[in-house]
């Protein structure tokens, strides 16, 4: 079996880097509750985003939860069908790049084991394999001298 390639775009857990505040414009179905909430709308949408573009969530989301973090009114700003959404979308996507790395990393340690196993495996098939066709041979042997004998 050839060996997996890591997928794309599977973070290493070790530390977290916050990325640059990317430039995201208002849609107008979003509505801005004053000056203090445009911010963390655009936050939200660049979140949206990246979830349709299928990058990373784990730095869009880590810039929304500490924006979201750092200001109170945040979480007023957008209404909460929206927010349930962004949540529960963050979430499955930081779910699923787990669950692909975790996989990843389960094959990648267990396939030396499992290599090992299987060949300590081949070795005691064909050790026991030898004994029984010497078993066989030798009492085929025996039963053939022994009718030889009787003639």
């Amino acid at each position: 079996m050839p060996p997996r390639i890591a997928p794309p775009e599977v973070p290493v857990l070790t530390e977290v880097v916050l990325p640059a505040r990317p430039e995201v414009a208002l849609p107008e179905a979003l509505p801005a509750a004053g000056g203090g909430g445009a911010l963390p709308a655009a936050e939200a949408v660049a979140v949206a985003l990246a979830i349709e573009s299928g990058r990373s969530l784990l730095s869009a989301g880590a810039s929304a939860v500490a924006e979201a973090a750092s200001s109170p009114t945040a979480a007023a700003a957008l209404p909460a069908d929206l927010q349930e959404q962004i949540v529960l979308q963050v979430l499955g996507d930081m779910q699923r790049q787990v669950d692909r790395l975790l996989e990843f990393r389960l094959r990648e340690s267990l396939a030396p084991v499992l290599e090992r196993l299987a060949d300590s495996l081949v070795d005691e098939v064909r050790e026991q394999l030898v004994l029984t066709l010497r078993d066989v041979v030798r009492r085929a042997v025996a039963q053939e001298l022994a009718r030889h004998r009787s003639r």
